[in-house]
């Protein structure tokens, strides 16, 4: 077998560039590169290894500078709300009060809330559903504590309040808004007997619920001691962690930007070159954004 023929085989299997993304990029038809695969090609066979050669060692040149001017997207970018939000979560800790996190979707408030309670062993992290009721709430927290569940809520409460009460537990809930009024409630009164500190986290949603029209959480609304509302990624920090070509069309949003900087990155590798504008705006076609964080 040729040197570069092992080489091209190699490649195509290895890499996700395809056999007539190759033969475009060296001004060749498909079939010429299949034909050399099967050693079938009638022109120049060395000159034609010769392109191949040289297309794979400048694409493999670019992924490995690429590789080392890129950060892992799959590292914790330390954004001014990360900070903001781990201060107003401490705060909370530090005087067991309850504290309130919100803003738009994408903003990056689950990955907040994920990477304290990965640094805080303390910490019972429940993630809200639009099925969460107020049993199966404390069902949750009966489960975490490894509290025997009882059959009535009041009972259920009381034994939580009490475990809570022997321990220096933190609660965060996401996705706050999800939880009925009675389930909101129940997290105060938690709160307020043992002591915990509280984080609740989630949408304007859940803003709006707590300062109903009839004001009827105005107990657990009066007790929050802090709170931070998500901005969302501002145009440096998307620079920074994304690079030039994210923040025009992902803008604030978090969860946009990451997405789309992912689709451009793997078509700029698909066509043999570097992220850029056109190659982000392609991304953006073929992928649903959110901006509503701006």
């Amino acid at each position: 077998m040729k040197p570069n023929l092992e080489l091209l085989n190699e490649f195509l299997k290895n890499s996700n560039v395809s056999m007539s993304a190759l033969a475009r990029a060296i001004g060749v038809s498909v079939g010429a590169v299949s034909q050399y695969r099967k050693g079938e090609y009638k022109g120049d066979n060395a000159l034609l290894g010769e392109k191949i050669a040289n297309y794979i060692t400048n694409f493999n040149e670019k992924k490995a500078k690429n590789a080392k001017k890129e950060p892992k997207k799959d590292e914790i970018f330390i954004s001014n709300d990360f900070k903001r939000a781990f201060f107003v979560i401490n705060e909370a800790v530090d005087e067991r009060e309850i504290a309130l996190i919100y803003g738009e979707a994408g903003t990056g408030k689950t990955t907040i809330l994920k990477e304290y309670a990965k640094a805080h062993s303390n910490a019972v992290l429940i993630e809200v559903t639009p099925h969460t009721t107020p049993r199966v709430m404390l069902e949750i927290l009966c489960e975490a504590l490894k509290i025997a569940k009882s059959k009535g809520l009041r009972a259920m409460l009381k034994d939580i309040a009490h475990r809570l009460a022997l321990s220096d537990r933190i609660i965060l809930i996401d996705e706050a808004e999800h939880l009925p009024l009675k389930a909101l409630e129940d997290l105060r009164r938690i709160a307020d007997f043992s002591k915990t500190p509280l984080v609740l986290c989630g949408t304007e949603v859940l803003l709006n619920n707590l300062t109903g029209k009839r004001y009827e959480l105005k107990q657990l609304y009066s007790r929050i001691c802090g709170k931070h509302i998500m901005q969302g990624l501002s145009r440096d920090e998307s620079r920074e962690f994304f690079g030039e070509w994210i923040y025009e069309f992902a803008k604030r949003n978090f969860r946009s930007s990451a997405k789309l900087y992912k689709k451009a990155k793997k078509l700029a590798e698909f066509n043999n070159m570097s992220v850029n504008r056109e190659i982000t705006k392609e991304a953006v076609s073929m992928i649903l954004l959110d901006n509503t964080g701006e």
